[in-house]
């Protein structure tokens, strides 16, 4: 399976420190950050092998990464109802 990690530099040794890691029990073919205009939030868009497209939300005060939408498509990209 893959794993999201969410790194951010350490100020007082200038190396990455890991911030949060997830499982996700699929192998993910796309990642992408983006954030919605005028907005202050970032989101995370992933794209796994199963056909699924995932946004994802990190929550600071709870240390996760907090599912926002999960939509399925089929492995030749049309939707599945």
């Amino acid at each position: 399976g893959g794993t999201i990690e969410l790194m951010r530099p350490d100020e007082t040794t200038g190396r990455l420190a890991s911030v949060v890691s997830v499982q996700t029990f699929s192998v993910i073919r796309s990642m992408y950050p983006f954030r919605l205009h005028g907005g202050t939030k970032d989101f995370l868009i992933v794209g796994c092998d199963s056909g699924k497209v995932t946004i994802l939300e990190y929550i600071p005060d709870l240390n996760e990464l907090k599912q926002v939408h999960c939509e399925t498509f089929g492995k030749t990209g049309c939707r599945r109802i």
